[in-house]
């Protein structure tokens, strides 16, 4: 059945330390540098690449490939401002990783 997320996650989500641990969580899936780069994100709101570089202390390539792995994902995205690109977490996509489980149950139960 595909509904709205069990209680437990509700209340995962109301507690902004467990949110960040939460968070943190789904981005490990991610490995390591992707996951600095979206805590970064989400604990900065939105940053230009020198912010991001600056702010995390990863290599140009590092950050770059990283990077580009979350906006593929749709973790993170971006938009111009004053002539800057500037990247942000989506996190209501991280959040949608929850779903996954429960996406791939419901498939297994009917195809």
């Amino acid at each position: 059945h595909i509904g709205p997320p069990p209680e437990e996650v509700k209340f995962l989500a109301a507690s902004p330390a467990v949110s960040m641990d939460l968070d943190e969580l789904l981005l490990s899936d991610y490995g390591t540098v992707p996951q600095k780069i979206g805590m970064f994100l989400l604990r900065k709101n939105a940053s230009s690449l020198d912010g991001i570089r600056s702010g995390t202390r990863l290599g140009e390539k590092e950050l770059r490939d990283g990077l580009s792995l979350l906006v593929q994902r749709r973790l993170a995205s971006f938009f111009i401002f004053e002539r800057t690109i500037k990247y942000y977490a989506d996190k209501k996509m991280l959040r949608k990783r929850l779903y996954f489980p429960i996406y791939m149950h419901y498939v297994a139960q009917h195809y």
